[in-house]
């Protein structure tokens, strides 16, 4: 077979291929693509000789080596590198894996076909972010130079898209307590680079301007949650003319890279999801960076300190809203959103909150139309970052996350919004539950109560034969055992 195929010219070859079923030639390509892979692969290996294994977001240097990397990577079909990468992650540095998903993602971007063009805001909160704003310094060694950093890889995500593909950027000022604010150093940063499409907009605006969207008293009720739907409505209604429009949020600092965010847009314009969800786990190919390098799953939740605080919240996202239950990163920063459908729903997002993402998921999904495949969700490359984070319940102790009210608050939440959901939102029964013990017992359950209940579901959990605790996501529970656990006795 080898010398008959030796002897056939290309033009022959390929009349050969044609002849074989559609799913004969999809079982050859891939097969071809399998013994291309290691080669890519091994080019990835030599790029990144030399490249420590965890990842420094405040370092200038590793953040330049991430696109560098990625730039060699992106005529290498690094697509197809994604799964075979992922499931060997330890055995590449951070920077390497960064770079990889980087660089399929621009592979992505080229492919979009779009006849009016794309337009992608990226959009985040900031709050108390003057010192990792800045470059790293004695007076900042949480610095992480966001600002020039984001724009940097946006610019090289869309440097060779079409004519018609275009971006901007927006910051939006959660009430920064900070003096200066953080808009005040954001906007000198602009002034100095000279950006014409970077900007920072204030949730006080919107407060002040009685947008329909900042119905707060002031930005103290708002906790990123309101200045995230303030600047998604602003952005949504400005208009982009017939390009295709997408929105995405993250989080300010850098813990995932914005050069990654042309996975979520072809998510939208050519896999056909109007929302697509970035997972740093819970996904095949979600990576995790630690301090000791890459890790997945199920290593990446199984490892977390606080794996029971967040196996059980997701069971209790999709018990009472299973229209959300294939989002299991909820609290994800790196979320996109076609923006002709969020002016219609925005206003109506009661949560201003940490689990505001929770309720705009929902409203969201009310409004896909006919024939739409919903939610996607699409596995990315997260380090995590908490020397200085600006959220409460990610602060550790010794290693440990204890459980506490800003926990509680989460699955709480999910209760208020499915009953905010159902008093405001026509069809709202068909996207939740209307299991009244079960909704009494998660709204009622006190501090002491929820304490019990973690720690026992971690004993329990510490007992489980190893291939059962590393069932992560599938975990079931019935709502007497709940009771049991918490200490609140039967109904």
């Amino acid at each position: 077979m080898a010398e008959a195929v030796q002897s056939c010219s290309n033009d022959e070859l390929i009349a050969a291929f044609k002849e074989f079923s559609a799913e004969s030639r999809d079982k050859i390509s891939s097969a071809l693509g399998t013994l291309q892979r290691p080669k890519a692969c091994d080019l990835l290996k030599s790029l990144a000789e030399g490249l420590p294994r965890s990842r420094d977001l405040t370092s200038g240097a590793e953040n330049d080596k991430v696109l560098e990397v990625a730039a060699a990577l992106v005529d290498q079909d690094p697509e197809s590198m994604l799964g075979p990468v992922a499931e060997r992650c330890a055995e590449y540095p951070a920077i390497a894996l960064e770079a990889l998903y980087c660089a399929a993602s621009k592979a992505r971007l080229r492919k979009i076909e779009a006849a009016e063009g794309v337009h992608l805001t990226v959009l985040f909160a900031m709050y108390g972010e003057t010192a990792r704003i800045k470059p790293k310094s004695q007076e900042s060694p949480h610095g992480e130079d966001f600002l020039r950093q984001k724009v940097k890889q946006v610019a090289w995500l869309f440097d060779g898209a079409p004519a018609n593909f275009s971006w901007d950027i927006v910051a939006v000022d959660d009430g920064c307590p900070d003096q200066p604010s953080s808009t005040d150093v954001a906007k000198a940063i602009i002034e100095q680079e000279g950006w014409s499409n970077v900007r920072v907009i204030k949730l006080q605006d919107g407060i002040d301007k009685a947008s329909p969207v900042a119905n707060m008293g002031s930005t103290k009720d708002s906790r990123k949650g309101g200045s995230i739907l303030y600047g998604l409505f602003e952005e949504a209604t400005a208009g982009r003319g017939a390009k295709e429009h997408i929105i995405m949020y993250t989080d300010s600092d850098l813990s995932a890279n914005c050069a990654m965010s042309g996975l979520l847009c072809a998510n939208i314009v050519t896999d056909g999801h109007p929302i697509s969800c970035g997972h740093r786990y819970g996904e095949p190919g979600a990576l995790l960076i630690k301090d000791e390098g890459a890790t997945k799953e199920p290593e990446a939740t199984g490892g977390k300190p606080d794996k029971m605080i967040i196996l059980f919240r997701h069971w209790v996202r999709g018990q009472v809203i299973p229209c959300v239950s294939m989002v299991k990163d909820t609290q994800c920063g790196f979320k996109a959103f076609r923006a002709r459908g969020l002016p219609q729903i925005l206003p109506d997002v009661a949560n201003k909150q940490a689990s505001f993402d929770v309720e705009l998921l929902i409203r969201a999904c009310s409004q896909l139309e006919k024939g739409s495949k919903g939610i996607g969700v699409v596995p990315i490359v997260f380090t995590e970052d908490f020397a200085a984070s600006t959220m409460a319940s990610s602060k550790q102790v010794g290693g440990k996350l204890e459980p506490g009210p800003a926990h509680l608050k989460m699955v709480t939440d999910i209760v208020d919004i499915r009953n905010t959901i159902v008093g405001s939102m026509a069809g709202a029964e068909a996207l939740v539950t209307s299991d009244e013990a079960l909704l009494a017992f998660l709204g009622g359950l006190e501090l002491e109560h929820y304490k019990a209940l973690i720690s026992r579901l971690t004993e329990q959990d510490a007992a489980l034969p190893a291939e059962q605790r590393d069932a992560m996501f599938d975990r079931a529970y019935t709502l007497g055992a709940l009771r049991e656990l918490a200490g609140t006795g039967a109904a």
